[in-house]
């Protein structure tokens, strides 16, 4: 006997055809129905996959009328309560996939929600249900211990038919679901609220539900009140969703940061033609700048919306302060490919120092609290002037400045401004009471993508340039920089400028 649409029995639901199918004996050319042998009594939620194979309109010998597949399929889904499969059914079980969430451990901040929507609707049972192919699959659950249900018996299957909730007040007297596994056995139910959960693009995957065990009905407060909490774990979704793809795209830069950091190290030192040199940190800071800027952006609009007590919000700062240090290292290999080509000219006015240094100080005020550090200042009378480059200065003792800041904790940070010994000079001296640095991290000191890293201090996120540009710009205004440092007891920097910088 030739099957016309699928097997006659199978070994698997999840593999069942779950409809009536028809069978051919082609020598007497007439048809008959055949169900799976295991599941003819429970399975019906798809259409028969012959239901293009056989003509509708074909004739059986006797002059009867061929049966229609699908419609026999729909017709028996109906009569056992089945919920009808959506029409966008593929796209909505795209739209599930690419949350990620089928089969991960629980969160709570999707378990806060169950337990205010069972405390709020006065229901023992209260669960975060996602729709999937074959089953309905709890994200998070509240007076029950099923992980998942057969989707042919999930309520919530009726519930993501339209975006109203969708309640049952009695279910041994609704004919849907009477006869329902759920129903005549555990968990018992008898009453179901279920508010769809629509995403972004509009696909409904599940649903936010309560459930009891006696016949009820909500109030209108308590049926809004689903609403707004169905609405609040597609929130959660979204949010998940988004650190998710941030954490995604910081792995991708982190990757693309270190063979960046190599091959710029390989291009510097090569003997390649300045030109050449300039067009390929022009193109590479170029194509890092647009997704580091999406990235900043996404992650501050994200971390908004999560709050402080949110359980990703660390995650969401550290993405944050990632694409914070590798903007800066787009900005320092633009700074750097600049003073290298000779296009970053130096300018020669008369700078007013107090000014400049308050103004500095107002920026790195934040980063000693952060600290605890206290920054001490003093210029004497006979350095309050400079004709020099302002940009270019206050620029190095940022750099400087913020440097000790970075790796001071609870100590002091000072700046003296003097009369350099030797005639027409300005002395800058940074000290700190910091970890200091060893003998072979002066040597590194002023090398490139260099940062140092004390177990004993609060993390720092440099872009490995800071010190190679300070150098830099130091020898672009006619001058020179020494360091010295103790481990355990801090760092001196002294930079001498001429009176007058050499312009450009």
């Amino acid at each position: 006997m030739d099957a016309v649409a699928g097997p006659g029995s199978c070994d698997r639901r999840d593999r069942c055809s779950l409809a009536p199918l028809l069978e051919q004996d082609p020598a007497l050319g007439a048809y008959r129905r055949i169900y799976c042998e295991q599941h003819s009594d429970q399975c019906a939620r798809y259409i028969a996959l012959g239901a293009n194979q056989i003509p509708a309109d074909r004739l059986l010998p006797d002059g009867r009328r061929l049966p229609d597949p699908a419609r026999e399929a729909e017709d028996y889904a109906r009569a056992r309560g089945i919920a009808p499969i959506p029409p966008d059914e593929p796209r909505r079980l795209a739209a599930l996939r690419r949350h990620e969430l089928l089969d991960t451990p629980p969160e709570a901040s999707f378990d806060e929600i169950t337990a205010l929507a069972s405390e709020l609707c006065e229901t023992p049972i209260a669960l975060v249900s996602l729709i999937d192919a074959e089953r309905q699959w709890f994200k998070s659950r509240v007076g029950l211990d099923a992980e998942e249900t057969p989707r042919d018996q999930a309520f919530c299957g009726h519930a993501i038919l339209g975006d109203e909730p969708f309640v049952v007040p009695d279910a041994t007297r609704d004919p849907r679901f009477a006869r329902n596994p759920l129903v005549t056995g555990p968990p018992d139910i008898r009453f179901y609220a279920g508010a769809p959960l629509v995403t972004g693009d509009g696909y409904r995957i599940g649903t936010l539900c309560v459930i009891d065990r006696i016949p009820r009905s909500l109030t209108p407060t308590q049926l809004r009140v689903l609403k707004v909490l169905g609405k609040q774990v597609v929130a959660q979704l979204r949010l998940r969703s988004s650190v998710e793809e941030l954490r995604r795209r910081n792995r991708e830069l982190t990757r693309t940061r270190k063979d960046m950091e190599r091959t710029l190290l390989e291009v510097l030192n090569s003997d390649r033609e300045e030109q050449s040199r300039r067009a390929f940190l022009s193109h590479v800071t170029h194509e890092l700048r647009t997704p580091l800027n999406a990235i900043i952006g996404l992650s501050e609009l994200v971390r908004e919306e999560a709050g402080d007590d949110d359980p990703h919000a660390r995650d969401l700062d550290l993405i944050h302060q990632a694409g914070r240090h590798m903007l800066a290292l787009v900005h320092g290999l633009l700074d750097m490919a600049s003073i290298e080509s000779g296009v970053n000219t130096v300018a020669s006015e008369e700078v007013d120092i107090v000014a400049l240094v308050e103004t500095v100080l107002a920026l790195l005020r934040p980063a000693a609290a952060r600290g605890n550090n206290t920054l001490e200042t003093h210029v004497s009378a006979d350095a309050a002037t400079l004709q020099t480059d302002p940009l270019k200065l206050r620029q190095i003792l940022f750099n400087l400045l913020g440097n000790a800041c970075n790796y001071t904790q609870d100590g002091v940070v000072r700046l003296r401004v003097t009369a350099a010994p030797g005639a027409g000079s300005t002395r800058f001296e940074i000290t700190d009471t910091g970890v200091g640095m060893t003998a072979e991290q002066l040597a590194r000191l002023f090398d490139r993508f260099s940062r140092f890293t004390q177990s004993h201090v609060r993390a720092t996120a440099g872009s490995g340039l800071g010190m190679t540009i300070t150098r830099m710009l130091i020898e672009q205004l006619g001058g020179t920089i020494q360091v010295e440092s103790s481990v355990g007891v801090g760092t001196r920097f002294c930079v001498d400028l001429p009176s007058a910088a050499p312009a450009t």
